[in-house]
């Protein structure tokens, strides 16, 4: 219902989805997709086997989700919604 954090990596077999956001120490991986409704942040790298999405939410007009996702590196995955930021 609301956001995932981890002082290390997250790591799901399936997707991950949070209804805020999703951040990571290090890495974030799914084997099918990641959603989030209010941003995705990794200090190392994103991975992902489908689709991401960062900023959909029904708690929150799109003007006012944070859309970016912040990693070291795009593994792999489609950004379907939202701004990467290679940091």
């Amino acid at each position: 219902g609301d956001g995932i954090s981890a002082g290390r990596g997250i790591s799901a077999g399936d997707g991950i989805s949070a209804g805020l956001g999703i951040s990571a120490g290090r890495g974030i991986s799914a084997g099918d997709g990641i959603s989030a409704g209010d941003g995705i942040s990794a200090g190392d790298g994103i991975s992902a086997g489908f689709r991401i999405f960062a900023g959909i939410s029904v708690f929150y007009s799109s003007e006012n989700c944070v859309k970016t996702i912040k990693c070291k590196e795009l593994l792999h995955g489609e950004i379907c919604y939202g701004d990467l930021i290679i940091d």
